[in-house]
């Protein structure tokens, strides 16, 4: 009956090991990733208003009368440049997303570290609730000055989600690698030029 004990030894060592790797990994979900800390929270109110000061900021002139009295002349495509500190991308993220989430990720804010961004929220309606999830993202222009982002891997706290969770929490499959909207999409005054991540800030530059 020697070979009954080795199996039932082997069987406990795998469930001993399993459920070490489930808490493991358990615990890397629940752990709170280093750039959370001093995160901006912009409310859906105050991101309307940032958004709109923005707006402010970049509206182009109206079109002047000719001359000749003969109509308006058409208003020349003009040159705009921001300079986005984190709360400012923060609310573009939440206005943009308002309606979108379901009430399934809050909080959501956005950091601005050397080369990209990373987006994060909390999770509110599964059994992580308060978790952080986030995703990094590295943005660029893409045709007709559209706004592309470069993705990363979706993380929820410092684990990496299974892309078989994402279709167990009701995902299409997998996360696609890239995406691109509209400058106005996006809440930027025109299609753009360029973007870049430099010193704190995104840098946007385009036409409006």
């Amino acid at each position: 009956m020697k070979w009954l004990k080795r199996i039932a030894v082997g069987l406990g060592l795998f469930v001993l090991v399993a459920a070490l790797a489930a808490g493991v990994f358990y615990w890397r979900m629940r752990s709170e990733p280093d750039f959370m800390e001093g995160a901006p929270v912009v409310q859906p109110s105050d991101a309307k208003r940032i958004v709109e000061e923005l707006a402010r900021e970049t509206r182009p002139e109206p079109p002047r009368r000719s001359a000749d009295g003969e109509g308006r002349r058409p208003r020349p495509s003009v040159p705009y440049r921001l300079a986005l500190n984190e709360r400012q991308v923060t609310a573009l993220v939440v206005s943009g997303a308002s309606g979108h989430l379901g009430g399934e990720i809050g909080d959501l804010t956005v950091r601005i570290r050397e080369r990209d961004l990373v987006a994060a929220g909390r999770l509110r309606t599964t059994a992580l609730a308060g978790s952080v999830v986030s995703l990094a993202a590295k943005p660029g222009v893409g045709a007709r000055g559209r706004l592309c982002l470069a993705l990363g891997r979706p993380m929820v706290g410092g684990q990496e989600i299974p892309e078989e969770l994402i279709r167990e929490l009701g995902g299409q499959g997998a996360v696609p690698r890239r995406i691109c909207v509209s400058a106005r999409g996006a809440g930027l005054p025109g299609p753009l030029r360029s973007i870049r991540v430099a010193g704190g800030s995104v840098i946007v530059e385009g036409t409006r």
